[in-house]
């Protein structure tokens, strides 16, 4: 018996604790404790950083584990002694019947003989072969560890998430302290009139370049990635000239009009396409890539703008929006705004303040500001506008919304 015993013993230290079978390809953790390397890199599966041991919980931020070949021998040896599977006979023994324990009772969460099946304890019970109890309860098992590895992982994004909000609200306050210094500069007692107005004058401008410098575009942009959503742009605003792909998500000017139903939202008499969505509240951020083209006008337009008359591109006529013809960059305002990017622009970035009634158009990829138009009261709902000029331009769009979340209408294959 001493010895059944101390032979059993030495077949669970030979087993692995995640599979209950002996190890295969045995590797050890960090902490000392040993898995099949397989069953260690499952268990570990999806997960970036504090991989627990099994066994002791002990967590570290790296999945390393080295190879146990001393225990891998020691396991092929007990192999070839082929030692029983269960415990010593006596104790997978049912202690009333003396019958071998082949069944296990959900109801009593035991494991029971044959004749204790057929008792009247046990008739009405629900019964299941061991073997098949085990798999059941092994397979539940398994369910619940992929569950709280995934609740695991999602509390992980989450602080990283809490810590990059943590280092934003950092740079806001200093952006706020750096505003309430300007506020805050007085003339010095002693200073002369006309000096010490010069003096506040000279600090001022120079603090709010430097937040300039730092906080519209870094900032600003920064925030409106947190909220995304899908949108496509509308086929049936689009002018006979404009090819729209099938998942809406990009816009050609062809060689020739297709044939399409004149509705009274399609524009007939410039080659334009408006944004399937209307923005009526909120922030909404959103971005064009324009390719190999000398000519086009984004921005946004009331969403009543003619469609088959000529249209006003101005504030006055219910535009807001920005332009390249004939090589130069412009805003359309009344008279027009020249703008001078440091270099053409491949991607623009639009920010909408509807109840602030603000639009402010970026250069996305250098990050520099281009023009915000003046304060407005925008009226009833607004939708993103679209003309291309040039026969061979494509819009490739990227959208985000405060309100709505952020869209994006992805480029064809290959693109950006």
């Amino acid at each position: 018996m001493a010895a059944a015993a101390q032979l059993q013993g030495l077949k669970e230290e030979a087993t692995c604790s995640i599979c209950l079978e002996y190890f295969t390809d045995p590797v050890s953790a960090e902490c000392g404790h040993a898995f099949c390397r397989s069953c260690i890199t499952k268990y570990w599966e999806g997960l970036e950083t504090n991989f627990q041991c099994p066994q002791c919980r002990k967590a570290s931020q790296s999945k390393t584990f080295r190879p146990y070949r001393q225990l891998g021998n020691m396991v092929e040896m007990l192999k070839q002694l082929h030692l029983p599977n269960a415990t010593p006979q006596e104790e997978n023994l049912c202690a009333e019947h003396e019958e071998k324990l082949k069944l296990f009772c959900e109801d009593d969460q035991r494991p029971i003989c044959l004749v204790c099946r057929e008792s009247k304890g046990h008739r009405a019970h629900t019964v299941l072969p061991i073997p098949e109890a085990a798999q059941e309860y092994k397979d539940k098992l398994c369910s619940h560890m992929e569950h709280l590895k995934k609740e695991l992982k999602d509390l992980h994004e989450w602080i990283e998430e809490e810590k990059r909000n943590a280092s934003e609200l950092k740079d806001v306050k200093s952006v706020l302290s750096r505003c309430s210094e300007v506020k805050a500069l007085k003339p010095q007692e002693d200073a002369p009139g006309m000096e010490a107005t010069l003096q506040i004058i000279r600090r001022r401008t120079q603090l709010l370049a430097e937040l300039q410098e730092t906080f519209p575009v870094e900032m600003e942009l920064r925030y409106v990635k947190s909220w995304e959503r899908e949108v496509t742009l509308d086929p049936g605003t689009a002018h006979p000239e404009l090819i729209v792909s099938e998942d809406g998500r990009s816009a050609r000017r062809g060689a020739r009009v297709q044939d399409l139903p004149d509705t009274p939202q399609r524009f007939t008499l410039h080659p334009c396409v408006l944004g399937r969505e209307g923005l009526s509240s909120g922030r909404h951020y959103w971005e064009v890539e324009v390719g190999g083209s000398t000519g086009w006008t984004l921005g946004v337009c009331d969403e009543s703008v003619p469609r088959k008359e000529e249209i006003t591109a101005s504030p006055e006529g219910g535009v807001w929006a920005v332009e390249l013809l004939g090589g130069k960059y412009q805003a359309l305002t009344s008279p027009c705004t020249p703008l001078t990017p440091r270099a053409p622009p491949g991607v623009l970035g639009f920010l909408l303040d509807y109840e602030g009634g603000r639009l402010s158009v970026y250069d996305a990829q250098d990050r520099a500001l281009l023009f915000t138009f003046p304060g407005a009261s925008f009226p009833r709902t607004l939708r993103p506008f679209f003309r291309i000029r040039n026969p061979l331009l494509s819009y490739f769009l990227k959208w985000r919304s405060q309100t709505e979340g952020w869209l994006r209408i992805l480029p064809r294959s290959g693109g950006h």
